[in-house]
């Protein structure tokens, strides 16, 4: 026989399962309708404020000044020059290099020298055209580095966002298993009254409640932590409330690995600085080892020379070459171009070291982006059966042949099934952003691009 009120039990107990389900569905749903932040919101924010991305597009100005300096070396030299001098003891002065005679020298104590200097190199065994190089390299190391910072923030923000979502979906599951079991725990107090529940199935229920609203106010510090992250990232005062809007669906799964290899290695931005770095340092090289050759200059000046006790003017003008070849330095020449070297070395070295890295990156995201496909259909599974597994144990348990351990293994496994799905969700976009930062794309899709172009090639 049936006990007494298990009919109308069973039916409270029916009517909070749907309940829940639909407060389940219309919590996902309402998500993907908020009104609150997108993703390309976020992203377009980030990359307009983010501070740490305006300060290394600085270095893209910086790396410009070095290279008009090093292009006006190429160029003459004009200098106004000028020298005043006195002597206290008031003797006839012989200037003899501006072609006064002993006779004829105008001067007492006191002259002025002025004029006009202009020098243009001819021959410096290629050290200021390296230079130019040199320059135009670091340029575009900037440049690629302003992209690396860019992709990262990109990235950071996308993975931010995901985890956003995600403890939005585990808030929504714990809410919907919390409401069930305090429905529960109504129904076993009131079976609890007629002697129908022993005491220890109320306890546990009981102490399952506890547990959920911990883990609900875990989940919900960690949502508030994230949002607290993502407003870092976009550089917004921490006193503003901002909400993200979306919805975790699966990205595409298939990749080809093989022709992402190449892509790589060409494409990413750190390997393309390194390569920039790299050649920067070689022209440092030839420049030291310019300097530990001849160098030719074409010499140019206009002097003129005035008394200041009579106003006397001689005035003559000079054109000749100057050439210098270094025969003792200490040491110090040798030296910079072993240094020189030996930078050249490390980061040919490091440049090697981010290769492997960057395919190892690329291999590790592409088997995130494999696996994620077989993971979010096993959750979904999880989900289903999870279900119907927890409708059947609510309908024993309202009908007095279950107990409330197997009640609450059914809500914990759901939970767990829901918690899992939305990880796959999340891992699953943030391992298509990691494959597209590996091979050196956008991470996710930028509407405007205010990054400037890497020029020069790879």
């Amino acid at each position: 026989m049936r006990p007494r009120g298990g009919r109308l039990c069973f039916a409270v107990l029916g009517a909070v399962t749907l309940g829940a389900g639909l407060l389940w569905a219309t919590t996902v749903a309402a998500q993907v309708a908020d009104a609150g932040w997108t993703l390309d919101e976020l992203v377009g924010v980030a990359l307009d404020r983010n501070p740490n991305l305006a300060a290394t597009r600085t270095r893209i100005t910086v790396a410009t000044e070095d290279v008009a300096t090093a292009r006006g070396a190429l160029f003459p030299r004009l200098d106004a020059v000028g020298r005043g001098e006195f002597f206290p003891r008031r003797e006839r002065l012989l200037i003899f290099r501006h072609g006064f005679r002993r006779d004829d020298n105008p001067f007492e104590n006191a002259i002025l020298d002025y004029g006009l200097e202009a020098t243009l190199p001819l021959y410096t065994g290629g050290r200021l055209e390296r230079g130019v190089s040199l320059a135009e390299a670091r340029v575009n190391a900037a440049r690629s580095r302003v992209r690396l910072t860019r992709n990262e923030l990109i990235f950071n923000v996308a993975s931010a966002y995901y985890t956003g979502l995600r403890l939005q979906q585990v808030i929504a599951a714990q809410e919907v298993a919390l409401a069930s079991l305090e429905e529960a725990l109504r129904i076993a107090e009131l079976q609890r009254e007629v002697g129908r529940i022993a005491p220890i199935d109320l306890l546990r229920i009981q102490t399952r409640k506890s547990q959920a609203e911990r883990d609900l106010a875990g989940a919900r510090n960690d949502h508030a932590q994230t949002i607290e992250v993502l407003k870092d990232l976009i550089n917004v005062p921490a006193e503003v409330a901002i909400d993200i809007a979306g919805a975790l669906t699966p990205a595409p799964t298939n990749v080809d690995i093989e022709s992402l290899r190449e892509s790589a290695l060409k494409r990413r931005p750190d390997l393309v600085a390194l390569r920039h770095e790299t050649q920067a340092l070689r022209e440092a090289v030839g420049i030291a080892a310019a300097r530990l050759g001849p160098n030719l200059d074409v010499k140019a000046s206009y002097r003129g020379v005035t008394g200041l006790d009579d106003g006397t003017t001689r005035d003559d003008a000079i054109l000749g070459l100057e050439l210098r070849i270094p025969l003792y330095s200490g040491g110090v020449l040798q030296s910079q171009k072993r240094k020189a070297l030996a930078q050249l070395k490390e980061k040919e070295l490091r440049l090697q070291a981010a290769e492997r890295r960057a395919l190892a990156e690329l291999e590790r995201a592409a088997l995130e982006i494999k696996t994620s496909g077989p993971r979010i259909a096993a959750a979904r599974r999880a989900v289903d059966q999870g279900q119907e597994s927890l409708r059947i144990e609510r309908e024993k348990f309202s009908q007095g042949r279950g107990t409330s351990n197997d009640l609450l293994l059914a809500e914990e496994a759901l939970l767990l099934a829901r918690t899992q799905l939305a990880a796959a969700l999340a891992d699953n976009q943030v391992a298509r952003a990691a494959l597209r930062f590996a091979v050196g794309e956008d991470p996710v899709a930028v509407t405007v691009d205010t990054t400037p172009s890497v020029a020069g090639g790879n």
